[in-house]
């Protein structure tokens, strides 16, 4: 399995083809505008409906087709998880059938990005506010230790260290298949090996979001 970023070659969405997606829901829902949005590595859209709010259209890439399943799988998990403040997925569909890529239509949430309150008198607050987020994320429960793809988790383990230590071999097996330095090797293996009692203090398994920055949070007006 390819775990590369997807950056993929960017997408010029048509009216049409936010109308085709839109379509999908069955709602009749009408769209009136489509303006990009800034997306990471993704291209994704700001959708302006007629009489009803705007949503968001995220288009997914060929690299990595395990990218958007595994997206709508943890986006699952968190609105099952009760009031977390996050957008609700509408949609998933990688059929290429209404337009050529990927995509989702995902509900949009107010603010802006929490990077632009950077300096500002309140950030504080709203980076310990990030904290507290992060903290109810963790509390999801997961039934085993490994990688999130689109049905589950991937190769599950019962225990933090042995998932772990399964993820650092294959790392140092592609360290030296790509010609890393056979001493630096063995000295980071002996590093890892001296401490991986310390994997034990995890002793249940849960959702580990590893992409929290101010970049992908949004901060409302109200200071939250």
């Amino acid at each position: 399995m390819e775990f590369a970023p997807d950056r993929p070659a960017s997408f010029a969405l048509t009216l049409g083809d936010a109308q085709a997606a839109v379509d999908g829901l069955g709602h009749g829902w009408r769209v009136s505008g489509a303006e990009p949005l800034a997306g990471g590595t993704k291209d994704v859209f700001l959708l302006t409906l007629e009489e009803r709010p705007a949503i968001v259209l995220k288009t997914y890439g060929d690299g990595l087709p395990w990218r958007l399943p595994k997206e709508a799988y943890v986006a699952s998990l968190i609105a099952g998880s009760g009031d977390l403040p996050a957008a609700r997925w509408l949609l998933a569909d990688d059929s290429r059938q209404r337009i050529p890529r990927p995509f989702a239509l995902i509900s949009r949430l107010p603010g802006r990005p929490l990077s632009e309150r950077s300096g500002r008198p309140e950030a504080a607050d709203l980076y310990r506010q990030a904290g507290a987020l992060l903290r109810r994320l963790h509390d999801i429960a997961m039934p085993a230790f490994g990688y999130i793809l689109g049905d589950g988790v991937w190769r599950p383990s019962p225990t933090n260290r042995g998932y772990m230590a399964a993820a650092f071999e294959a790392k140092f097996r592609d360290f030296a298949e790509n010609g890393g330095d056979a001493g630096l090797l063995d000295r980071i293996q002996l590093f890892v090996a001296d401490r991986l009692g310390a994997l034990d203090g995890c002793g249940s398994a849960a959702l580990c979001h590893n992409d929290i920055h101010p970049g992908n949070l949004l901060a409302g007006q109200d200071e939250r």
